[in-house]
């Protein structure tokens, strides 16, 4: 997984514009399940719709991806939220500070699962 070739995929519980955001800010490629349409499918369904693509890791706050990442295994690998609800400003506070990292320790070693918390 090369890092100028990751595509961020954003579950349904955040802001397609914190998407918009991470491209802007952050300089990696992002997209909201609106974006992807895939907004209106289950949790598995979106794990396999990026299990296809190689270069997709997962943005989520929501612990069944980190089943389904047990049960059918990566790719894709998987950066968890686990800071409980906050504003889209604290949200983007938190990622400026450790999004890059949580991709570097992603692309560069065997793991398959970063969790973000406060």
């Amino acid at each position: 997984m090369q890092h100028n070739k990751i595509e961020l995929w954003l579950d349904m519980q955040l802001s397609p514009a914190l998407a918009k955001w991470i491209q802007v800010t952050i300089g990696i490629s992002a997209l909201s399940s609106y974006d992807l349409f895939l907004n209106n499918e289950k949790d598995e369904i979106i794990f396999l719709s990026a299990k296809s693509k190689a270069n997709v890791i997962l943005l989520s706050k929501d612990h069944d991806f980190v089943d389904l990442l047990d049960r059918l295994q990566p790719p894709p690998k998987l950066i968890w939220l686990t800071m409980g609800n906050c504003s889209n400003d604290q949200m983007k506070k938190i990622l400026e500070k450790t999004l890059m990292p949580a991709i570097q320790e992603l692309v560069t070693t065997p793991t398959e699962i970063i969790e973000i918390t406060l």
